[in-house]
């Protein structure tokens, strides 16, 4: 049986590396891949444009923070390098993150499961939709999904051997993947929480201090770079107001009809009127001045709603746990394939909870460390817009390393 069964891991594998690849080398040099349904890689090419053209992050000569710089920056370096070809590059690059990710998946599974069951850890983050198909987009979440996978492999072997240089590379991680994505601050909280649970104190407060310097030093240039170009009202993210109004009054940020409307009427700009380097811009305040005064009306917005403001939350929690946005986004054939994505990650998801059930008695301190990385990004987010392609690069490697756990795979090993 375990052979057979062994052949089938293999063969997913190789599958999945196969539908990746095909991913990443399909849409050619096109920016769009011929799948998306719409997505932020005009935005993040026209900012890389203008770093490569020596305007900087900026757009129509205006200092930006909506982005995170990290990804705009290895943009604009393939500019440089491949001039028209730098999307094939960069799919490429995307391609060799997903191997990756797997393989740091694998080794995270292998210390929970065994090397064994650990196969089924790689072929299952390869085949995960989402983290397919966005291999061929040119967009941040390879990146961010090979951080996290990075994350959970050393925050769980910083379980079982502790080290103070482990610590300062989880801080360094955490740096690196707000760069690339400012909600992965939240994996700073995690590893804080960690830490100081599994250390106690004093050990504990010298290892969030090494965590937390590690992770301030790699931020640090941009957060400097924010403050002088922003006069010290934008610390790292100029997105922060507007992502809190999208969150209540168009929570997927999947830009449906009459959603600009929306917004417009509730702060008076939509995103795509700033990142352009059309003249327009002109005519709209720096991004410091929109971002404050969008907090306060996102603030305002979302004390109004009170308790009415818990059917959207509960959208969201959908939204980012079973992917229920796909369901009501894409029509058509390619809405009938993602619906088909969406069923596979729910098995995915329903056999990474079996997993997580038998860890508990066999690791209940890796099991309560992945938990709280779990239920701190989800409460997180809540305020925040949520969709698939957001929520993926958090999940899919957690669902990952959890699912060879589940009993039958147990059985089956032996």
């Amino acid at each position: 049986m375990f052979i057979r069964f062994h052949n089938i891991v293999w063969a997913a594998i190789v599958l999945g590396f196969v539908a990746r690849l095909f991913f990443a080398l399909a849409p050619g040099k096109a920016i769009a891949a011929p799948w998306s349904g719409g997505s932020d890689a005009p935005a993040y090419v026209l900012l890389a444009h203008n770093v490569a053209s020596g305007m900087g992050l900026s757009y129509c000569g205006m200092p930006d923070a909506i982005r995170p710089p990290l990804y705009p920056l290895i943009l604009a370096g393939l500019i440089k390098g491949f001039g028209d070809n730098f999307a094939v590059a960069v799919r490429i690059l995307q391609f060799l993150a997903g191997l990756l990710t797997a393989y740091l998946c694998y080794l995270t599974a292998k210390r929970l499961w065994g090397e064994q069951a650990a196969l089924l850890a790689a072929a299952a983050v390869l085949l995960t939709p989402t983290l397919a198909y966005l291999t061929g987009e040119v967009m941040t979440e390879s990146f961010a999904a090979l951080v996290v996978a990075g994350f959970l492999c050393l925050l769980l072997k910083q379980l079982d051997s502790p080290s103070l240089s482990g610590w300062a590379f989880l801080g360094v991680l955490v740096g690196l993947g707000t760069l690339i994505r400012f909600n992965f601050a939240v994996l700073g909280i995690v590893a804080v929480g960690v830490v100081l649970w599994t250390l106690g104190t004093p050990r504990g407060l010298r290892a969030v201090a090494l965590t937390t310097m590690a992770a301030g030093l790699t931020i640090a240039p941009w957060v400097a770079r924010n403050l002088k170009e922003f006069h010290g009202h934008v610390l790292l993210s100029s997105q922060t107001g507007y992502n809190m109004v999208q969150g209540l009054i168009t929570p997927e940020g999947r830009a449906l009809p009459g959603d600009s409307d929306k917004l417009i009427r509730a702060e008076g700009w939509v995103q795509g009127q700033i990142e352009t380097n059309n003249i327009t811009r002109l005519s709209y305040p720096d991004e410091g001045t929109l971002n404050s005064d969008t907090t306060q009306v996102a603030i305002g917005m979302w004390r109004s709603a009170g308790i009415k403001a818990i059917p959207v939350i509960i959208r969201k929690f959908g939204y980012l746990w079973l992917e229920t946005d796909q369901f009501t986004w894409y029509p058509g054939r390619g809405g009938m394939v993602r619906k088909l994505g969406v069923v596979i990650w729910w098995v995915m998801l329903g056999s990474a909870l079996g997993g997580w059930i038998l860890l508990r008695e066999r690791n209940p301190t890796a099991s309560l460390t992945l938990l709280f990385y779990a239920v701190l990004l989800t409460f997180f987010h809540m305020p925040f817009v949520m969709n698939t392609r957001l929520g993926t690069p958090f999940l899919a490697p957690l669902a990952g390393v959890l699912l060879p756990g589940i009993n039958f795979l147990r059985r089956a090993t032996q």
